[in-house]
């Protein structure tokens, strides 16, 4: 029996390329089936706040940058949504510089002549749509494990608008996923990065989308939800005086996190999921705002999941007539696009039952590490040591490479820092007339005593000094604003 779908003829069981709007508009997420051994999650309009409980590793730290979060009304997204997906599918859109959809031909409400799945990629239409296409869902097995949700994820949705994706824009073409390495949090998130074949200038491919993933017994839809509406979020001004921070919430810590990753990966775009809730994300330029879809569940109508899944892969790759997002004000210090050398790299423990400080600085700590503990467990001091007292190393700030000598534990910071100067070594290309003005750069001393170097407690206190105070440094910012003159 054949059917009339939208100016074309159909024929119930055809494969979902044969009008692949359609397909979008109608295929729904499975329901994810639960192993009888399950964890239980908080019942239905609930919060399970386990991001808290379970102890999700990220703490209130001076250099996160993220200062609040804006909210993408649900009336205003899934308009969006349908409304891209209708210029998408109708007017195949490409990159454009204009940043607007470009008329190539028109496609995907008819037969587009290719098969559901591509054997060289792996990408395939798995998320069934019986109704009209014959679309086989894959076993995957029922989940009583994070591993089992990721594969729920990967194997049906991520799966399925990887192929969208290649069928509609060719520069998607080698585009592929790939797992994160793990973490200390590990059995509470994972994270899958999505490539769109671009790369970096040593070409290597660079990360265009973060899909994070949490299992529903630990993140119930109410704390998606909750995550998404954040608004403001606590953190230290940039250059403002220390002040403490109290211990993040769920929705808190989970921003954190996501904030933590995505700048390490370079990466603005974010998609966060349960495969039962989803939350569609993304961050300033500068860093310093968040701006977040609601939280929408896996059967979703007026803007299906692979809908949105699709209008945000398209908005991350600049797909004329997607979402931009919004430039804000910001502090100039955000926009030098060096915050991924700012941040330290993730924890290699958790901050858990950690014993009282047994450090010998006397002054006032500035750390505020939260839920009760003043300094890192016996492993961290231990590293923290180790690396004090490490060999010389090579570091490089902006255009300013210079060998550092190890400090001598037990000097006071004004003769460590005349050691630091007289055994500097200059390295690179540097104008004689500078090297000059900085050897003879005269350093004001600090009054503060070092006390017990050694100890967590101080590096971190030495860590926040306000003050600048030893050689002077220079940045070199990589890139200008077009809209200054």
């Amino acid at each position: 029996m054949e059917y009339w779908t939208g100016g074309a003829t159909l024929s119930r069981g055809s494969p979902g390329t044969s009008n692949l709007r359609l397909y979008m508009q109608d295929a729904v997420l499975p329901t994810m089936q639960l192993a009888a051994n399950a964890p239980t999650g908080a019942p239905f309009g609930h919060k399970a706040h386990n991001n808290a409980l379970t102890n999700l590793s990220a703490r209130p730290e001076r250099w996160r940058r993220l200062e609040e979060v804006q909210y993408i009304l649900e009336s205003t997204f899934c308009k969006e949504v349908v409304e891209c997906a209708f210029v998408i599918f109708l007017l195949r859109a490409t990159r454009s510089h204009s940043k607007s959809p470009v008329c190539d031909k028109q496609v995907p409400s008819k037969n587009m002549g290719v098969d559901d799945s591509d054997p060289q990629t792996g990408a395939a239409l798995t998320v069934p749509c019986t109704r009209w296409f014959n679309t086989p869902q894959p076993l995957i097995g029922h989940a009583f494990r994070l591993e089992h949700v990721c594969r729920w994820v990967e194997g049906l949705p991520l799966t399925t608008v990887q192929r969208v994706l290649q069928l509609l824009f060719p520069q998607t073409s080698q585009s592929f996923f790939e797992k994160l390495p793990g973490d200390v949090d590990h059995n509470l998130m994972r994270c899958i990065s999505w490539s769109s074949g671009a790369t970096n200038l040593d070409g290597e491919p660079t990360p265009t989308m973060l899909i994070f993933v949490q299992a529903p017994w630990v993140v119930s839809l109410q704390d998606l939800g909750s995550f998404s509406d954040c608004e403001s979020f606590p953190h230290h001004p940039i250059g403002a005086a220390s002040a403490h921070i109290p211990s993040y919430q769920s929705k808190e810590r989970l921003w954190a996190k996501i904030w933590d990753t995505c700048v390490r990966q370079k990466c603005r775009w974010f998609v966060v999921t349960t495969y039962e809730g989803w939350v569609f994300g993304a961050f300033s330029k500068g860093w310093t705002k968040g701006f977040a879809s609601p939280a929408f569940t896996a059967d979703h109508k007026m803007g299906s999941i692979l809908e949105c899944l699709l209008y945000w892969f398209a908005s991350s790759i600049e797909i004329g007539g997607t979402f931009v997002i919004p430039e804000v004000p910001e502090p100039i210090q955000s926009l030098d696009g060096n915050v991924s050398d700012l941040i330290p790299p993730p924890p290699s423990h958790r901050f858990v039952n950690a014993p009282p400080s047994e450090s010998s600085w006397g002054g006032v700590a500035e750390s505020h590490i939260d839920d009760s503990f003043s300094v890192a467990n016996a492993n961290l001091q231990k590293e923290a040591t180790d690396l004090w007292l490490s060999p010389a190393g090579v570091f490089n700030l902006g255009s300013l490479p210079f060998v550092q000598p190890r400090p001598q534990p037990g000097r006071s910071l004004a003769e460590n820092v005349e050691n630091w100067q007289r055994g500097l070594t200059w390295e690179g290309n540097i104008f004689e007339g500078e090297l000059r003005c900085l050897r003879d750069r005269t350093v004001t001393p600090h009054p503060l005593d070092l006390g017990d170097i050694s100890d967590v407690s101080s590096i971190q206190d030495f860590a926040m000094l306000e003050e600048a105070t030893g050689m002077w440094l220079s940045s070199n910012p990589r890139e200008c604003r077009e809209d200054i003159s």
